[in-house]
């Protein structure tokens, strides 16, 4: 999941935000000196400044609980009751699950990816626990 997605507010800044466009690290010589990491040098990435979490180069989770679900059902009921104490009664029932987390799950097997971290809309459907 890309928790650090650049927000799509800032797309209009275009080439600005290509990564040789470098400016003034405010995070220079303020974090540890570790040789591994970007902000131990004088000057960054713009685009990286304007991430939710500019201070680290990547952000994930395993699992972590997230989405939306929505359940719409009915039930209809028939009951005919004869003479003598003799009824009979028929029932259906349907439902239709829509959400924006459906994924095929086995152990420890994939865990949810979105196009778009900032647009849930547009993983809405109806749901892959739902049988047809």
């Amino acid at each position: 999941m890309a928790y650090n997605q650049l927000p799509d507010s800032y797309l209009s800044l275009g080439n600005q935000l290509l990564g040789t466009n470098r400016v003034a690290n405010p995070f220079y010589n303020v974090l540890p000196n570790h040789p591994q990491t970007l902000f131990n040098q004088p000057l960054v990435s713009y685009s990286q400044l304007l991430r939710p979490f500019p201070q680290y180069t990547s952000v994930s989770a395993f699992r972590k609980p997230q989405g939306n679900s929505l359940y719409h059902s009915f039930t209809l009921g028939i009951t005919k009751r004869f003479s003598k104490g003799l009824s009979a009664q028929v029932s259906l029932t349907a439902g239709k699950l829509i959400d924006d987390v459906s994924q095929t799950v086995t152990f420890l097997g994939a865990a949810g990816t979105k196009q778009d971290f900032y647009n849930r809309a547009a993983e809405r459907s109806i749901s892959a626990q739902c049988n047809g």
